[in-house]
């Protein structure tokens, strides 16, 4: 084997050997979740066990081990989104904070718009009939003087 060949097969060796160890130590380097994160998910769920409220202020065993469960998840590379999913998967949707924009929860985003819509539409029909009804009862000339507050 010539000089050449046998520092290319040399430096080829070790090139291969330092990507060998960076790709064994990449799972000890990756840092663990920080309780922000584990919090800024739990926030976003319902505790399973007390009415109204958030994991992130519930500080039952229940939600302890969900916690736990969820800095898990963003130890595994699982997104905010995928552990939403997961637990609505499991527990089904009751346990989001935010219902789905989808089905019967749909209507819990569409129903205020609605409403408000309507009572701006309503409104000023109100507001004149109610005019109208105080002039019959009161007479022309005091609404005249009144008008100004309408």
């Amino acid at each position: 084997m010539s000089a050449k060949k046998k520092t290319l097969f040399v430096s080829l060796f070790v090139v291969l050997s330092a990507v060998l160890l960076l790709l064994l130590a990449l799972p000890a380097l990756a840092q663990e979740p920080t309780m922000d994160e584990v919090n800024a998910v739990a926030s976003k769920l319902n505790c399973p066990t007390c009415q109204g409220v958030n994991l992130e202020d519930c500080r039952t065993q229940t939600c302890a081990q969900w916690r736990d469960q969820i800095k898990d998840f963003l130890a595994q590379g699982m997104s905010e989104q995928e552990i939403l999913d997961w637990y609505a998967a499991r527990y089904g949707d009751e346990v989001l904070q935010e219902p789905p924009r989808r089905g019967v929860g749909l209507l819990v985003w569409v129903l205020p718009v609605i409403g408000i819509v309507a009572v701006w539409r309503a409104w000023p029909k109100v507001r004149r009939e109610e005019r109208e009804r105080l002039i019959e009862r009161r007479g022309r000339r005091w609404a005249v003087r009144w008008r100004r507050y309408w």
